[in-house]
């Protein structure tokens, strides 16, 4: 239990965020065509395993309907037939120097040199393969990948994030709330509370209301990137009340949220409140607790389960 007493605080602004990972950290392996998927040197990857940046992690074999190859090989052929004759004119012409001129033998070595590269352009797509390089150095956290499988520029093979360095996205529907932001917190599922960094805040509204980024400083090592966290936004605004933990105040049965007020030995009598959060572990109660009061601070969920 602990007595109450009146103070001062700054007030809050509680919103839903979801952990994702730093933009600048983070990464998506996906095929530039469209073809079959097979393993490297070592494999496929596996879930958590630590890769670098350039690392290759699966290759892409191009895969074509007939009527392409078919017409891939003819340009294939067309180009060596036009490679032959040119380098046989451009060896003409050049035995033949000082009877012809500069300019012609400089013009048919041009002409051979562009149709050389355009054969070699073409010849990955008969027998080469794309490997499948890791944009970042990081964690594998998502395969969709399988020997033999087809894969498009649409499909993502593999993500890749640096768990050390995770954002939290959060829409605040109180506009007026954001003006003179002073820190921030983030309420993890298993109760776990982190320190925020604001990093700012769009001008485009999504569902009606201001998307906001912030930095995990200091994230836990497993942190579930994805999940839902609570957002405790920090502001300049004053508020005057009672601060207590956040365990001390417990729904009711009807639904507003009370505290326990410790009267007498064995007996503990509800007092409904309003209160406002100050941090991931903290409340400060603007009405309905007068100072001298003794109130459950811990174990209050047990004692709301008494009936």
């Amino acid at each position: 239990t602990q007595v109450t007493a009146n103070g001062g605080a700054t007030a809050a602004v509680r919103m839903v965020g979801t952990l994702v990972p730093d933009p600048n950290a983070s990464g998506r392996v996906q095929s530039s065509q469209p073809g079959r998927l097979e393993p490297g040197e070592r494999g496929f990857p596996i879930l958590g395993q630590r890769v670098e940046r350039g690392q290759v992690l699966a290759f892409v074999t191009p895969t074509y309907s007939a009527a392409e190859r078919g017409g891939l090989v003819q340009n294939a052929a067309e180009l060596d037939a036009q490679i032959t004759i040119l380098e046989a004119r451009v060896r003409r012409l050049v035995a033949l120097r000082g009877s012809v001129s500069a300019r012609a033998i400089s013009e048919a070595q041009a002409e051979l040199a562009g149709a050389r590269q355009r054969r070699t352009a073409i010849q990955p797509a008969l027998s080469g393969r794309e490997p499948l390089l890791a944009p970042v150095s990081g964690v594998v956290s998502v395969v969709r990948g399988a020997v033999g499988q087809l894969v498009d520029s649409q499909v993502t093979v593999f993500d890749i994030v640096d768990p050390s360095r995770l954002w939290v996205e959060a829409l605040a529907f109180d506009r007026a709330a954001l003006d003179g932001v002073t820190g921030a917190t983030a309420t993890l599922a298993d109760g776990r509370v982190v320190e925020l960094e604001f990093m700012g805040r769009g001008l485009t509204v999504r569902q009606q209301a201001v998307p906001m980024n912030f930095r995990v400083p200091n994230p836990p090592a497993d942190a579930p990137i994805g999940g839902s966290v609570v957002v405790t936004l920090r502001t300049a605004r004053a508020v005057q009340g009672v601060v207590l933990p956040a365990d001390a105040v417990v729904r009711s049965p009807e639904g507003p949220p009370v505290v326990f007020e410790h009267v007498s030995a064995e007996r503990f009598v509800p007092r409904q409140v309003r209160a406002q959060p100050l941090d991931g572990t903290r409340v400060v109660v603007t009405a309905g607790l007068q100072p001298g009061q003794r109130v459950v601070v811990q174990g209050a969920g047990i004692v709301a389960r008494v009936r």
